[in-house]
């Protein structure tokens, strides 16, 4: 059975690339295609090498799983590798998924007459690569840990960024302008919000009700994305995972 190359990386590529987004919305990673397209050459790049002469030993487990993490490492370049449990879920997530992929294509090829694995390992790769997805998928979904974000916010030629948690609840907007307001504790800002022009914000919650000094930054960004928002200052501590609460109109879905 021969394949050109030109199929073979086409191919490769458009599964890396299936297989990286679909790990990243799993495990809850906002990423990008730039982000997605530098996974899956990788990983085509290795597919390449490991079917040439000379490079059989690329199909051991350790290189497997060394490619698989590289690609992780693409796919959560940037801030959100601070993210540890998330990035570790998308190892699990691409490690598997190249086991399902890999054991049910392979045994398609087997059906087709090309050489290779039995159907009894290729089966077991396949159930095994499905029924981890499986698990740590229903594991995902059973979690009620709530999405985080990075947000960075710049006033005066002064910037911080710090972990924030997505709330959907938070529905605060700025009376005049109608904009989200996004709730930082004050020991989180560093000072930023000194000197600078604050307008009331009232709020209402389960441990009362209350007014918060909201002022318009110089720039906001929520994981590397501009969004136009105020941001209230909290004297306080707000909810395990983050130091802000953002709307969940501030981020984009991913």
């Amino acid at each position: 059975m021969t394949v050109s190359i030109e199929w073979f990386v086409l191919q490769n590529l458009c599964m890396n690339a299936l297989t990286l987004a679909l790990a990243a919305r799993l495990a809850g990673i906002a990423t990008s295609l730039a982000r997605v397209l530098s996974g899956a050459a990788l990983g085509c790049g290795y597919a390449v090498a490991a079917y040439l002469p000379g490079g059989r030993f690329l199909l051991g487990l350790l290189p497997r799983t060394l490619v698989c993490a590289g690609m992780t490492l693409c796919l959560c370049a940037g801030p959100r590798i601070s993210c540890r449990g998330r990035t570790l879920r998308a190892f699990c997530f691409i490690w598997l998924a190249t086991l399902l992929l890999g054991g049910t294509g392979a045994g398609v090829f087997y059906l087709l007459g090309a050489a290779g694995y039995g159907p009894g390992a290729l089966a077991l790769t396949a159930i095994v690569g499905c029924a981890g997805l499986l698990y740590l998928g229903r594991r995902e979904i059973g979690m009620p840990e709530s999405p985080t974000a990075l947000l960075t916010v710049r006033a005066d030629g002064r910037r911080v960024t710090l972990p924030a948690v997505v709330d959907t609840g938070n529905l605060l907007v700025e009376p005049v302008s109608n904009l989200p307001v996004i709730v930082v504790e004050k020991a989180a800002l560093q000072g930023l919000a000194q000197g600078r022009r604050t307008r009331p914000v009232p709020f209402a919650s389960v441990g009362g009700e209350g007014v918060l000094p909201a002022f318009a930054a110089d720039a906001v960004r929520v994981d590397g994305r501009e969004v136009e928002a105020y941001i209230a200052v909290y004297d306080g501590a707000l909810a395990e995972g983050g130091r802000a609460l953002v709307p969940g109109r501030c981020v984009r879905d991913a």
